[in-house]
């Protein structure tokens, strides 16, 4: 049980600083995503807040404009 909670805040936390920051933190962005990508298989009793949020990071990311901003976006889309 306390995993769950502890994941759930994970992924409230990430988001919050991704999509808070406005790009500011944009050099931050692949160790946020890697530390999601690695607790992803642990992801299997989530609050329907933090999956939201999930899909949220995921849109976010698959966004166009994002994408070809920098060379290393697709990256980071991979790994969400």
């Amino acid at each position: 049980m306390g995993e769950i909670i502890i994941l759930n805040e994970v992924i409230q936390t990430v988001y919050s600083m991704i999509a808070t920051t406005s790009g500011s933190l944009n050099s931050l962005y692949p160790a946020l995503v890697i530390v999601l990508s690695n607790a992803s298989p642990y992801f299997k009793k989530l609050s329907v807040t933090a999956s939201t949020r999930l899909i949220q990071l995921f849109t976010s990311f698959s966004n166009p404009l994002f994408l070809l901003s920098d060379e290393g976006h697709p990256r980071l889309l991979f790994f969400m």
